[in-house]
């Protein structure tokens, strides 16, 4: 015959043994449910070997030759990115543009003050100032330049002077263009020389793996 006490402690002992299995039998699901987690982490991994991503390109862009508008004459300098090996590897996945600056000379040869303007356009044979204000598309303007002198402007300081951005980054990421100096009012004489660059920031995707 079980006393007392004997019988309390075999109900401890059962008991015992019965949280001992149920948590065991929880412990035991915790983990399936750890591994089927993981599994699905694996799998979702296993069908994904890439992420889309942004980087940024900066190239800077030497004019080949100069620009000006003398009496009759007009030159303009074409622009054309495709010459750039990194901008002609990223060209199909270029997103968009952050950054533009420009830096140049420009040369007063008349006896008055004037104002040194810069446009665009894809069309090289505009040979006139009027032509040009007409046909083409401002990016540059209020260049001061004092009679029969010069004035430089360096990149950090270029941005004041942009105009139509938009326009000038749409034909950027084209790649193509021609641009043409002048000044804003008659005689509309200017040069720049062909030291001018362009420094240019693009954004681009980019497919990593993994």
């Amino acid at each position: 015959m079980l006393s007392a006490g004997n019988g309390s402690d075999f109900h401890h002992r059962m008991s015992s043994s019965r949280w001992n299995t149920i948590y065991k039998m929880m412990h035991k699901r915790e983990r399936l449910l750890f591994a089927l987690a993981a599994l699905m982490i694996l799998a979702v991994l296993g069908s994904c070997t890439s992420w889309l991503g942004s980087a940024t390109l900066r190239i800077t862009y030497s004019l080949k030759n100069g620009i000006h508008h003398l009496e009759n004459e007009i030159q303009s300098a074409e622009v054309d990115l495709g010459e750039n090996s990194d901008w002609q590897e990223h060209r199909d996945n270029i997103t968009g543009i952050s950054r533009i600056l420009f830096a140049f000379w420009v040369i007063n040869p008349t006896t008055v003050d004037v104002t040194a303007q810069f446009y665009i356009s894809t069309d090289e044979t505009l040979t006139t100032a009027q032509q040009i204000e007409n046909q083409a598309t401002l990016i540059l303007d209020g260049v001061s330049v004092p009679a029969q002198d010069s004035v430089y402007v360096a990149a950090q300081d270029s941005y004041q002077y942009f105009r139509n951005v938009d326009e000038l980054a749409d034909r950027l990421i084209d790649g193509r263009f021609h641009l043409y100096c002048i000044s804003s009012a008659a005689p509309f004489e200017i040069e720049v020389p062909d030291s001018a660059a362009f420094l240019i920031e693009f954004t681009y995707a980019v497919d990593w793996e993994f």
